[in-house]
């Protein structure tokens, strides 16, 4: 696309100097051979979107001072990439953990001893919360490792893939 047809999209000065300075930098990499062959980009995936999304896939993409497609591919390997635990997610898995902690040692207190004091509820509940973090990172850790590697079991013991 000309410089012209650029400026009627939107494209301020700055971007298109920065897209640019990009390309020339991209093609400059290639003719010195500074890219390596394991560093070239030989595949493409492809997708289409209405007007509407990618003129707001666009304005994203200016506001990073990106192309669309370079945005598009940056966040898809952004997607792929392993990542560690959200805090929320930590401190969701800590309060589920701690919950079913306590309802298994009090429903075993009960049938035990048949009652339960309030010491020993207060003791089940203290323990459980003490411990809730450290089983909250060991669960989440497992999960990770196992849906990473394609082995998230579903209740019935099988693989998430996998067909019944």
């Amino acid at each position: 696309m000309k410089t012209r047809a650029l400026r009627q999209a939107g494209f301020s000065r700055e971007t298109l100097g920065s897209l640019r300075q990009r390309i020339i930098l991209q093609e400059l990499r290639k003719l010195t051979g500074l890219m390596s062959d394991s560093q070239k980009l030989t595949k493409s995936v492809t997708s289409k979107f209405t007007e509407a999304d990618f003129q707001k896939l666009r304005l994203i993409a200016v506001h990073d001072r990106k192309c669309p497609a370079e945005w598009c591919r940056d966040k898809v390997l952004e997607a792929i990439q392993p990542r560690g635990t959200h805090p929320g997610e930590y401190a969701i898995m800590a309060e589920l953990s701690a919950t079913q902690s306590i309802l298994i040692d009090l429903l075993c207190a009960l049938g035990h001893d048949g009652k339960l004091s309030q010491q020993k509820a207060q003791a089940v509940v203290d323990a459980a919360h003490s411990a809730k973090y450290k089983e909250a990172a060991e669960l989440l850790r497992y999960a990770y490792t196992q849906f990473q590697s394609g082995r998230l079991d579903t209740a019935s013991g099988q693989s998430a893939g996998s067909k019944r």
